[in-house]
């Protein structure tokens, strides 16, 4: 990261998961794409940036030199103010 800003990539391998089809070892099921960043330490967050047909939300994460996670949070709400996605909601499921 020598010669970058941020990193963009994915957050999750597909869409979010409706909350009554996620199992109890649902960590271990799914690869976790925010798991490396974790483990380095470096800054990341995930951001909206739509949704599913079926209301779900979809996301990218951004990533940051370490100890700069001030260029991580200009990026997101960079991104916020400039996309209608932040103030959607999801759709909620029928009763």
């Amino acid at each position: 990261m020598a010669d970058l800003d941020i990193v963009i990539t994915a957050s999750a391998p597909s869409e979010a998961p409706t909350f009554d089809s996620v199992s109890k070892f649902a960590i271990l099921e799914r690869p976790s794409l925010t798991m490396p960043f974790n483990v380095t330490g470096s800054p990341a967050m995930s951001v909206c940036c739509g949704y599913t047909s079926a209301g779900l939300p979809l996301a990218f994460q951004l990533v940051g030199k370490p100890f700069d996670e001030a260029t991580v949070l200009r990026a997101a709400h960079a991104y916020e103010r400039a996309t209608p996605w932040r103030s959607i909601r999801p759709t909620s499921p029928p009763s």
